[in-house]
C-alpha cells in the first residue's frame, strides 16, 4: 500500500502544474468524496460491562487523470475500504469484516479541448469484495459506465483551477458471487444524474 501511494505521488509530481493533470472529486454530496478520500477511525463502546463493541474503519481513495492530447485524456482510480466490528457479549465473541478493493480505468474525450469542456467518458471499474470471517459472500463485479457532462471553472485555489462537473451516466454492472455455489453472473443497469461532481486541474 505504501508503495502504491509513493508511485501516485511521484506521478503527480512529474506532471504537476502544467495544466494537464486532473483529480476528480465525485460523489461529494454527503461531505465525503468517492474518488478522493483518506479516513481512519476506531471506536470502543462499553455497555454496562455486559457488552463491548470495537469498530475499526479505513477508507483510501485516489485518482489521477492526464491530458495526453488537447482532446484525449485517461486516468486511473484506486480505492480500498476495510471495516472490522468485534463484539463481546457475555462470554460470546463475534467478528464482522467487510473489505473491498476497486481499480478503475477512465477514458475522456473533451469536445472543446482541454479539461474545461463538454466531455464524454468511458469508465471501467473492477471491484472485489473479500470473503472474510462473518462475510461468506465474496463477490467480483465489473462496471462499465458511459458518461456525458461539462466542466466549468468556478475559481482557483492555490493557483489551481477548481471545476464544477455535473454529468449524466449510464452503467452496466455484472456481478459474480460464490455464495450459492453456482457462480451465476447477475447483471443490472442504471441511469444516474450526478449534480455534485467537482475536479481540480494542475
Amino acid at each position: 500500500m505504501k508503495k502504491l501511494v509513493l508511485v501516485a505521488l511521484m506521478a503527480t509530481s512529474a506532471f504537476a502544474f502544467n495544466g494537464k493533470g486532473m483529480v476528480e472529486l465525485n460523489g461529494c454530496f454527503d461531505g465525503q468524496c468517492d474518488t478522493l478520500d483518506f479516513r481512519m477511525s476506531s471506536d470502543d463502546a462499553d455497555f454496562d460491562d455486559s457488552a463491548d463493541v470495537e469498530e475499526e474503519k479505513s477508507n483510501i481513495a485516489l485518482n489521477y487523470n492526464y491530458l495526453f492530447t488537447n482532446n484525449f485524456g485517461a486516468g486511473l482510480e484506486y480505492r480500498v475500504s476495510e471495516s472490522t466490528v468485534k463484539s463481546e457479549v457475555g462470554t460470546g465473541t463475534s467478528s464482522q469484516d467487510d473489505n473491498f478493493t476497486n481499480i478503475g480505468l477512465n477514458l475522456f474525450w473533451n469536445f472543446d479541448g482541454g479539461w474545461e469542456s463538454m466531455y464524454a467518458a468511458f469508465r471501467y471499474d473492477m471491484t472485489t469484495v473479500e470473503e472474510t470471517e462473518g462475510n461468506d459472500d465474496g463477490t467480483d463485479s465489473t462496471v462499465m459506465t458511459l458518461e456525458f457532462g461539462k466542466r466549468m471553472e468556478m475559481g482557483k485555489v492555490f493557483g489551481m483551477p477548481v471545476l464544477y462537473a455535473p454529468s449524466i451516466s449510464y452503467a452496466i454492472t455484472t456481478e459474480s458471487s460464490d455464495a450459492t455455489g453456482d457462480n451465476d453472473d447477475r447483471e443490472a443497469t442504471s441511469f444516474t444524474v450526478n449534480p455534485v461532481n467537482f475536479a481540480v486541474t494542475f
